[in-house]
């Protein structure tokens, strides 16, 4: 779930969600490369980059590329194997590049914010990016039955405790749970949302997750 104050919900939408060794990865649509330390973590073989040509990050300072990395996504069925490069202290972990898109035929439409593969074969949605510092996170473990609406506390980020907050969930971020788009006023950094449950058994949303999940 994406928290924003009222009066600044700017969030650009340029990052869709694919798949890489069974876990959900966003990916901002810009120039190809990959956070060393994210490749670490998803366990990712860092091979030396036989074309060194500099990158550089927006503001114009050079980026260290400390290797490539072999990577296969899992979009909806769909398998698409690349090459990025490993680049030290890149924020955020994983970017997809033109050459990722000149490949998959990809297209990027702004008018209604998809992401499109193959001359339409898949159609991805455009979505903020939901990093801990814009996120609401679940207060306590809770069980929700099917079928069924609950109430549940969650905690918002610091930096908007004591504020008035709109909660609404990142477009086809999760598809586990639905969750209503709330006008909050976080006391502290708590606050409360209605999500329902509109699967045939009971879903489990723990402590300290993200919301939705």
């Amino acid at each position: 779930m994406q928290a924003t104050t009222n009066t600044n919900n700017n969030v650009q939408n340029n990052y869709i969600v694919m798949k890489i060794k069974g876990k959900l990865i966003q990916c901002l649509v810009d120039t190809g490369s990959i956070s060393r330390t994210f490749a670490k973590k998803l366990g990712l073989d860092i091979k030396p980059c036989v074309n060194n040509s500099p990158l550089f990050s927006a503001n114009g300072t050079p980026l260290s590329v400390a290797g490539v990395a072999d990577v296969t996504f899992y979009l909806k069925g769909l398998r698409v194997p690349h090459t990025l490069k490993v680049v030290d202290g890149l924020t955020p972990n994983l970017v997809i590049g033109i050459d990722f898109m000149k490949a998959n035929k990809v297209s990027v439409n702004y008018i209604d914010g998809t992401v499109r593969f193959y001359e339409d074969l898949m159609i991805v949605p455009l979505q903020g990016y939901d990093s801990r510092d814009n996120c609401a996170f679940v207060s306590q473990t809770v069980c929700i039955p099917k079928y069924a609406e609950a109430v549940i506390p969650v905690t918002v980020p610091k930096q908007y405790a004591n504020t008035c907050v709109v909660l609404e969930s990142l477009y086809n971020r999760y598809d586990l749970v639905a969750v209503a788009v709330s006008l909050n006023t976080a006391e502290a950094r708590r606050a409360m949302v209605k999500v329902l449950n509109y699967i045939p058994h009971s879903v489990v949303l723990k402590n300290i997750q993200k919301l939705p999940a």
